[in-house]
């Protein structure tokens, strides 16, 4: 089926924001970070607005190309909007201009989500412009984080963005079997496991 933003935020809501609780301990003040438009990202931005507001995190810029980051992020600091095509299904901006902006920006850490990971074909989204975007981003980044809920493991989707082995960490919840993340760390996927159990 087709994307609905409306319908992945719903979805796993527990799972994102513990993945996302986890990711936000691997920034730093004063990181160029990129964001991606997923649902989960929009946990971790907002995992990034309460460490904002508390003054654990201070200086940080944040390129996304989502609208909803960046109503969120805006007043705590420095966020730079990627202009282009705006998508409402997604609440983001995509195409040439948006490629053409990030192609000039370089990042520390990005984070994108993913719609598939499998154990073959790598890391997967639904729709070419982000596939085009995440390669950009990706290429100009020093660290690349995955965030992606366990039910999408052993799926697949349109298009590959990315290795398994190509990004720096794969954080999931612990939905997976230990055999099954076992066979992904084999492949060369570097996967971090968030307990759901106890305390966020």
């Amino acid at each position: 089926g087709t994307y609905s933003y409306v319908l992945s935020n719903t979805s796993r809501v527990h799972e994102k924001a513990k993945i996302s609780g986890h990711a936000v301990e691997l920034v730093n003040s004063g990181d160029l970070l990129f964001l991606d438009s997923g649902t989960t990202i929009l946990k971790l931005a907002e995992a990034l607005v309460t460490r904002l507001e508390s003054g654990e995190l201070t200086d940080l810029v944040i390129i996304t190309n989502s609208l909803l980051n960046y109503e969120k992020l805006a007043k705590y600091g420095k966020v730079i909007l990627i202009g282009g095509e705006v998508r409402l299904s997604r609440r983001d901006t995509c195409g040439q201009l948006a490629e053409n902006a990030l192609r000039a920006l370089h990042m520390h850490k990005s984070f994108f989500g993913a719609d598939a990971v499998h154990p073959d074909k790598g890391l997967m989204t639904t729709d070419e412009w982000t596939h085009r975007m995440n390669d950009i981003v990706g290429k100009n980044s020093e660290k690349v984080f995955v965030l992606v809920d366990s039910e999408k493991f052993g799926k697949s989707s349109l298009m590959t963005y990315c290795a398994l082995d190509g990004v720096d960490l794969i954080i999931t919840d612990d939905g997976l079997s230990e055999d099954e993340v076992m066979s992904y760390r084999a492949k060369g996927a570097h996967v971090e496991v968030v307990p759901m159990a106890g305390l966020s």
